[in-house]
């Protein structure tokens, strides 16, 4: 797995456990009290995350509610994908002890 992949995976998986529309700052701050997501996959800036979450509302993943908030459509995904979205902490652990 690559640390693109681990973010794609982190921000999905993170919009799913929310169940709601999140702000892309409390994406980010979600995402880094959970696991330190930086340290592997670079400063998750509200850019960074925006391009990404851009990609996914076009794959019909997520869903833009307004500017800078967005939602997941668990829909818009597979029964395997979501559940490999919601396991991002066990893949981030994985992807560090592989590093290491």
């Amino acid at each position: 797995m690559r640390s693109h992949q681990l973010v794609k995976y982190a921000v999905l998986g993170t919009l799913l456990a929310a169940g709601r529309p999140l702000s892309l700052g409390e994406l980010g701050r979600q995402m880094r009290a959970s696991r330190p997501i930086d340290d592997v996959a670079g400063m998750l800036t509200p850019k960074r995350l925006s391009d990404l979450l851009r990609a996914q509302v076009h794959m019909g993943r997520a869903r833009r509610v307004d500017r800078g908030w967005y939602v997941a459509v668990p829909s818009g995904m597979s029964r395997t994908s979501r559940w490999r979205y919601r396991s991002w902490e066990q893949r981030f652990d994985e992807f560090v002890g592989a590093r290491n």
